[in-house]
């Protein structure tokens, strides 16, 4: 039998209201890795932890000679950021099945924009032009606060959106490099160069759902971009110290 509005009406009920879908599932995530690649994950987000843990000591050590503030305030965001990326990940990636790692999903999402953001701090208040560090100022942290507002409060709808606001957001900060050039040292252009090549390789595995291993190769890939930009920023960091 059809229940009509009048026949609810006539009992004093009322009809529930339509919920919208989300893309958020209330059921468990759906992991679908097997235990040896997930054991495999693990060791990639133990390398990373220990990798983080072991670079905080140089670039405090650095950060603590530097004389520049606007530098010293540009290195610091970088590590927090670079902190914050690397513990929401490993979090999100070994948490067991449940709710809550969805959860992890959208602040490690979000940790990526302020990875970017900070690791071209140290270049941006290195520009000479003061207008051209308030374009990259604004036009960074404007895309990053769209990034992170999208994956906290929109989560999992515009997930292939994000992986290309990822890369034009790396690789425009390259053109504020390459534009630098001749003040760095060339070890730092090529390292800089060679992480983005890692992030950029890498999203091919990340997108490569049916081959075994795809999330840790892609962690791979992301753990080496990592270290290269570490690497150029803390060579800055001790050049201006």
């Amino acid at each position: 039998m059809r229940i009509t509005s009048d026949t609810l009406k006539a009992h004093g009920l009322r009809a529930a209201p339509r919920r919208r879908p989300t893309t958020e599932p209330a059921a468990p995530v759906d992991w679908p890795y097997s235990p040896l690649e997930i054991r495999a994950d693990l060791l990639i987000h133990g390398l990373g932890l220990c990798f983080g843990l072991s670079a905080v000591l140089p670039l405090l050590a650095a950060l603590v000679r530097l004389q520049d503030m606007q530098q010293r305030a540009a290195v610091t965001i970088y590590l927090i950021g670079l902190l914050t990326a690397l513990g929401t990940s490993a979090a999100f990636n070994l948490w067991p099945i449940s709710p809550t790692k969805w959860l992890l999903r959208r602040f490690d999402h979000a940790a990526i924009y302020l990875l970017i953001a900070g690791t071209y701090m140290p270049f941006i208040v290195k520009a000479e032009q003061p207008d051209v560090r308030l374009v990259f100022l604004v036009s960074v942290w404007s895309a990053t606060a769209a990034g992170v507002a999208l994956k906290l409060f929109v989560p999992g709808r515009y997930d292939g959106l994000s992986i290309v606001a990822y890369l034009l957001m790396g690789w425009c900060g390259l053109t504020l490099c390459n534009g630098q050039a001749a003040a760095l040292p060339a070890s730092v252009s090529r390292l800089m160069i060679a992480g983005g090549v890692s992030f950029s390789v890498g999203i091919v595995f990340h997108l490569w759902r049916r081959l075994r291993f795809q999330n840790a190769i892609w962690h791979c890939f992301v753990l080496a971009g990592i270290v290269l930009h570490y690497l150029a920023i803390l060579r800055i960091a001790n050049d201006h110290a």
